[in-house]
């Protein structure tokens, strides 16, 4: 059993609301593919930026209304 984030691996997804205007957030991806423009191919190593050490993962949101962003800590979780 390997640890991961359930938002990565699909297995829920993200419903934040924009701070501005309401409208439901869109997951652009983890910060640390983001970061590395191979980094969705590549398998998932602990000292990139995104990946804080403490089975976190940030993401990237965007509000398709309004273009605000923000980011949004996922707690991982244990996947088999």
């Amino acid at each position: 059993m390997t640890t991961g984030c359930p938002v990565c691996n699909g297995l829920t997804p993200i419903e934040e609301t924009c701070p501005s205007c309401g409208a439901l957030m869109e997951d652009c991806g983890s910060m640390a593919d983001l970061s590395d423009p191979y980094g969705p191919y590549e398998e998932k190593r602990e000292n990139i930026a995104g990946y804080t050490g403490d089975n976190l993962c940030l993401h990237f949101l965007q509000c398709p209304n309004c273009d605000e962003s923000i980011s949004h800590t996922v707690t991982g979780s244990n996947v088999i």
